[in-house]
């Protein structure tokens, strides 16, 4: 383990301290106020100096994010709302911001009714609770790691099953945090699955200068016509009358992941950092970039999926969309990390 730019063995670190605790750990927590009264954390921190937030009643999606003390992520003025509070309000009533926001399983993009009912805007899976929660941390050899997980059920008595899996892991000594999700369908029937993972950056990493770096991008393209790199990949270039949906069509022959990083300039001084989101594009083969810049938004939102941001009855019509057959699974993995310097 590397603690502070020294490396350590495990007989090194448990002679200098007497609970691991002291440099990484998980405590869990339960949020006692307004609409958040009832929600279970897990507060996560490590010796890289990443603190989190995972919520197991909300899908054990990630909220706040920081490092070194600095906010990386976007928080909107809903908070963690309670999944009770949530009932018939939809989507944007509890939509919290933080690192990971889950769209899915049943729906992604707009409500709409398709030939089993009625399907909320980008589903409903971030607003239910995590079953048979486990977290902790562990040696192996002279490294500690710390995992969260837990399985979030989005079926209905008498239709669909679909079960997500979820593990949350990070080591103990490194600024990465990777998420890895098995959906399985439990049902006797073959269902749509769809999926989209909204991470939400907000002031002070976004401002007028920060950068979006794509890798193995063809093409950008906003409401289907192609743009300019320069159209967008500074944040000052987004339109400032609102919000803007972006495409990022991708050639990923030559590699297993796709990888934004997001680079600002001028943050932290000479030695600096940038963010990198990676994801394995064998499942998640789209990636769409979501841009507010109202007053008191101010926020971009990175979003690997396996789908269009289209309603599931037009994915229908259109034969795009994808099902997973009784007993069949399916992972998905996403990556955050914090990358030590600039990225010219």
């Amino acid at each position: 383990m590397k603690i502070y730019g020294e490396n350590w063995t495990r007989r090194l670190v448990e002679r200098c301290i007497g609970d691991i605790r002291q440099l990484c750990g998980v405590k869990p927590l339960r949020f006692s106020d307004g609409l958040e009264q009832g929600t279970k954390g897990i507060y996560v921190w490590n010796a890289a100096g990443l603190q989190f937030w995972v919520l197991p009643d909300r899908c054990m999606d990630i909220g706040a994010v920081y490092y070194k003390g600095i906010p990386l992520t976007w928080a909107s003025k809903t908070g963690y709302v309670h999944p009770s509070y949530l009932q018939d309000r939809g989507w944007m009533a509890g939509f919290h911001g933080g690192l990971l926001a889950t769209c899915g399983l049943n729906n992604v993009g707009r409500s709409c009714t398709d030939e089993d009912g009625a399907h909320e805007m980008h589903g409903r899976v971030s607003r239910l609770p995590a079953a048979e929660l486990q977290y902790g941390g562990a040696w192996t050899a002279d490294d500690y790691a710390i995992s969260i997980s837990g399985k979030v059920h989005d079926c209905s008595s008498l239709g669909d099953h679909l079960q997500l899996h979820r593990h949350i892991t990070l080591k103990a000594d490194e600024a990465v945090i990777r998420v890895t999700d098995v959906v399985s369908n439990l049902g006797a029937m073959a269902m749509p699955c769809m999926i989209k993972y909204h991470m939400n950056f907000g002031f002070p990493i976004i401002r007028d200068d920060t950068r979006f770096i794509v890798a193995h991008r063809k093409r950008l393209l906003k409401e289907g016509q192609e743009l300019t790199v320069a159209d967008a990949d500074c944040f000052r270039n987004i339109t400032n009358t609102g919000t803007e949906m972006l495409y990022h069509e991708c050639d990923y022959s030559s590699s297993e992941w796709g990888r934004v990083t997001i680079h600002n300039p001028r943050f932290a001084g000479k030695e600096g950092f940038d963010l990198a989101i990676r994801y394995r594009h064998e499942t998640l083969p789209h990636l769409w970039q979501w841009n507010n810049v109202m007053d008191g938004l101010y926020v971009t939102a990175i979003e690997p999926s396996n789908c269009a941001v289209k309603p599931r009855s037009e994915a229908r019509k259109e034969g795009c969309l994808k099902y997973l057959q009784p007993g069949e699974s399916i992972e998905f993995v996403v990556e955050f990390a914090i990358v030590p310097g600039y990225i010219n």
